[in-house]
Order: structure tokens, then sequence, then C-alpha cells
């Protein structure tokens, strides 16, 4: 989910960071923030009036995100590892795993650590039932802090809930090299092929077997991710990387509409569409943006999108712990002072204010700092 496509993915010709794509995934996490904000028992009401059915259809979406999420993550870590581990090496498979896990642990351990503080307070401060006894046992720690709770359905949501995704998105990091060495160098028409396989085999598989749903959290998830995951890698071979290299052009009709499009499709989309047929709206979104030649891209690639993005992936493993814990505490205090409506409303907003400052002070203090430290440690690998 972390955008650091920078260069390298070509020996010759450098690509910069499509801050589009940065900018995209702040939506995307406010996006999964309006979910939450939507399923929480005393907050639904913020914002959501039964006057407004479109907008509340359209939040009530919001694991949408966390499919774009997996999307992109696979166009990342095509553009960013792909040309480097097309040539299997121990030593730069090794690099590149402590890299993910510098980049996705820490924040995680550390967020398991504020979540079991702050519920524990909880009960104590406010008497503010937490369950904490069920929900923070040592077992289900040992399966969180071992990015395990995937594997085990009624396991999967324990401690910090969100951190499900994180544990299905790292299987798609252990598999990537194999994919880097083995799929992605095929011959172009041959990726089409299997790229068209995959697209028909998910709307087929989600569509006749699943229903059309795809809002799952259980061990269809590592099916989904792989799906997704696969879907995004191979879309940048095949398109993103040909065209930011300039060995093939794009009409600029369609590089200045093909994600306005597929943003438009998407929202026409939820009133007849399956989800398994929506999510595939996501890929020419992201294709589209990494183009850099629509109005979308370049709002996107605004400073107040790009922040987002830079914290995003700290907003999505943090936002849970105020929804919860401190919805409860801020509708109680703030009823006493005001309406119920207003109390939820205010709660709903200071969430989300509260959400962002610790976003910003958890990748500002734990992510990018263990990222950075690990990243000096680059093995010496031969030409």
């Amino acid at each position: 989910m972390q955008n650091n496509a920078t260069a390298n993915t070509s020996p010759t010709v450098p690509l910069g960071i499509i801050k589009s794509l940065t900018g995209i995934r702040g939506i995307m996490a406010l996006w999964v923030f309006s979910l939450h904000i939507k399923q929480h028992s005393q907050l639904h009401s913020a914002f959501f009036p039964d006057l407004l059915p479109f907008f509340s259809k359209l939040f009530f979406c919001g694991y949408f995100g966390v499919d774009v999420f997996f999307m992109l993550s696979g166009i990342v870590m095509t553009m960013v590892y792909g040309a480097k581990m097309k040539t299997f090496n121990w030593q730069q498979t090794l690099y590149y795993y402590r890299l993910r896990w510098a980049r996705i642990v820490p924040n995680h351990y550390t967020m398991l650590l504020v979540f079991w503080v702050t519920y524990k307070l909880t009960e104590v401060v406010f008497h503010i039932s937490a369950n904490t006894a069920d929900k923070f046992n040592l077992r289900d720690l040992g399966l969180n802090l071992l990015l395990l709770q995937s594997y085990l359905p009624e396991k999967i949501t324990t401690w910090n809930s969100v951190s499900w995704s994180i544990s299905t998105e790292f299987f798609a990091y252990l598999l990537f090299p194999l994919v880097a060495c083995r799929i992605l160098p095929l011959p172009r028409p041959i990726l089409l092929g299997l790229f068209s396989v995959l697209l028909l085999a998910f709307i087929g598989v989600f569509t006749w077997v699943f229903g059309g749903e795809t809002d799952f959290i259980n061990n269809v998830s590592l099916l989904k991710i792989g799906f997704e995951f696969l879907l995004g890698a191979i879309a940048t071979q095949v398109w993103i990387l040909p065209v930011l290299r300039k060995e093939v052009s794009v009409p600029s009709l369609l590089a200045k509409n093909l994600a306005p499009l597929a943003l438009v499709g998407f929202i026409a989309g939820l009133f007849f569409l399956p989800s398994s047929v929506l999510v595939v709206f996501g890929l020419p979104l992201l294709i589209g943006l990494s183009f850099q030649q629509c109005w979308l891209s370049k709002l996107l690639s605004t400073r107040f999108f790009i922040f987002l993005g830079e914290v995003s992936f700290a907003l999505y493993l943090c936002h849970h712990l105020f929804i919860t814990a401190g919805g409860a505490i801020g509708v109680k205090v703030l009823a006493k002072f005001m309406a119920l409506p207003v109390a939820v409303n205010v709660t709903v907003v200071l969430m989300l204010i509260g959400s962002v400052l610790a976003s910003y002070l958890l990748h500002t203090f734990v992510e990018k700092p263990a990222y950075d430290y690990v990243k000096k440690m680059k093995p010496k690998i031969a030409p």
C-alpha cells in the first residue's frame, strides 16, 4: 500500500514518483473511515441522513478502498522491484523482505500496544465495557505479531481488527519475488492473455460462487488479494511501464479521460452492478492516474492529497481505535452538554481530526524512521 515508485524500474529510463497514486491512497483511507463510521452503532447517523441515500450507499461501499489498496500494491511493487528482481537473487530478495517488514510491522506493533492500553483505560476510567478479555488474549496476540490472523477466520478481526488486510497483503509480498522472476518477464501477448483469464476468473468466482460479493473478512481474503495484486502487477508490466518509459504511446483522449470515466462508471454501477464487477473499475482508474494527464490526476497530486497519501497506511491502522473507543467516549461525554444528534456529529469530526493527527505522528516517528533505517542496510549485489 506504499507508493514509493521512484525510478530504477528501467536501467535506462528513470521513473519519477507518481504523485496521483500517492494521493489516491489518502482518499481510499478516508473512504474506509467513512465505512466504519456508517457501521458504528452510535455514530452511523452522523452526516448520513436518510434523505441522501446515494451518499449513504457510497459511504457504505468503503470496503472497495481496501480492494484498491491491494491493486495499488501490485502496481507499486512491480514499478519499484519488478526489474530488480527479474533474476532471482537471495540477497536482493531478503533485502526486499526486510523493507516490506519495516514498512508495515513497526506501525502494526505500535497500534497493537496502543489498542490494548486504550481499551483498558476505557474500561477503568469511563466504565465502558470493551470485552478486553475476549478481544485481547495472548494467543490472538501471537497470531497478530506473526501476521497470521487472516489464516484463521475466527481470529481475523482480533486486536486491531483492520490489520487483517496487512496480514493478507504480506502474503502477497512473500510471493512477489516469484511473480517478478517467473510471470512478469513473460512476453507481452502471454501476459495479456493471463490478465484476461485472471480478470474473467475473478468476476466469475466472486459472482457465481460468492453471489457477487467481495466484502469478505475471512480466509477468502487471501484468494481476493491474490487476484487483485496479480492484476495490478500484470497491468503495470503490460500498460503502465511501457507508457512511462515511452516505449508505447497512448492517445491523448484516452490518457485524459480513462481515470475520470472509470470513476463515473463505478459511481453509476453502484446501483445495478455486483461488487465483483465494481471492483474491476479500480484498475482503469489507477492506470489512468498513472498516465498523469487528466484533471483527476492533477487534483490528487496537490499537497493536501499527497499528505493524506503519505500518512494513509498509518491512518488506516489507527482510525478504527478512534471510531470504536473514541466514538463511545465522545458521545457519552458530549451528550451531557448538547443534543445527542449534535454530539454524534461533533464526535465524528473530532474522531477524523484525531485520526489524521495520530496518523501523522505514527508515520513521522515510527513508520518513516524504521523504513529509513532498514533501507540503509542495502546489500552489495554484484552486477
